[in-house]
């Protein structure tokens, strides 16, 4: 089986995903933190997908306001 994923690292690209989440019933993620020289784990790279795509998204290239359109999906009672 061959795993196919898209690497996120743009506002634009962020909103894009955030669409395509935005019609899936059903979403799957996964998170990742660098953890070396902190403290505090720090988000490094959220993998998302649907049944039929996913994407790795590199939130150290982004700002936290880039972010926001994914976290609005992530909240949407609608979305398993």
């Amino acid at each position: 089986m061959s795993v196919h994923f898209d690497l996120i690292v743009s506002p634009g690209s962020v909103s894009e995903v955030a669409l395509r989440l935005q019609q899936a019933p059903i979403i799957a993620f996964d998170t990742e933190f660098i953890r070396e020289n902190t403290y505090l784990p720090k988000l490094a790279l959220i993998q998302v997908a649907t049944r039929e795509d996913s994407w790795l998204i590199d939130v150290v290239a982004l700002k936290p306001q880039d972010m926001e359109p994914l976290l609005r999906v992530f909240q949407d009672p609608g979305i398993l």
